[in-house]
């Protein structure tokens, strides 16, 4: 994500606001699984279809698909969670949570190399952030994103996220990457829903987001 702007976000290091610094790599998750290589013989070309079960977050398998190229290549499908008051990272190490500075660099998805043809700013959007204990050690937590549209989508998400999880409250989100061009890896639009439930299992708040990938993310709803 599935990171913020300084006009989007506040910058407190307080427990009730996440900090809202650069986008950060994510905490050490489980091991990654590698891609195959791209070779002009792609007849034994395969995806990691599987999804990856980590704690309360499940990243979807990934999807194959042939660029414009025509090669073949993986891309992600979503990811789901179910988060608590655990689950929580800082960037800066705030009430003594697990802190940026510490965590692994994150791996590239695909796409990245097609934003920055076209002249654009590409970052690793993470669909469980980071924020939530989501990994940048896996593919299948990863989409090709617009800095702007990364920026302005995490600025949303991770401040009702943070929120929920400082009150106690559980937290469910959902987390789609849409691709309108088949051809592409990089997606259009990436869809985000999450509710807030308390201790009683009663729903106390709920956020839902489009977001448009595009250079200045101009037009999501969110």
């Amino acid at each position: 994500m599935l990171m913020p702007s300084a006009d989007e976000a506040s910058s407190s290091d307080s427990d009730d606001e996440p900090d809202t610094g650069p986008t950060p790599s994510p905490t050490p998750g489980p091991a990654p699984r590698p891609l195959p290589r791209q070779t002009d013989d792609d007849s034994n070309f395969t995806c990691d279809f599987m999804p990856l079960f980590d704690g309360g977050r499940i990243y979807g398998g990934m999807e194959e698909y042939t660029n414009h190229q025509g090669k073949k290549g993986c891309r992600a499908t979503g990811a789901m969670a179910f988060l608590t008051q655990s689950d929580r990272r800082s960037r800066t190490g705030a009430g003594g949570l697990p802190k940026c500075p510490t965590c692994e660099p994150s791996v590239q998805p695909e796409g990245m190399g097609e934003i920055a043809a076209g002249g654009g700013d590409p970052q690793a959007g993470h669909l469980i952030g980071y924020w939530g204990a989501g990994t940048g050690q896996d593919a299948r937590n990863l989409v090709a994103l617009h800095a702007g549209a990364n920026r302005r989508m995490a600025s949303k998400v991770e401040r009702f996220g943070w929120t929920a999880l400082n009150k106690g409250n559980t937290l469910f989100m959902s987390v789609v990457p849409v691709y309108g061009d088949p051809h592409s890896a990089v997606p259009t639009t990436v869809q985000v829903g999450m509710t807030s439930y308390d201790s009683q299992g009663n729903v106390v708040d709920t956020f839902s987001c489009t977001a448009i990938n595009s250079s200045t993310g101009i037009g999501s709803k969110c």
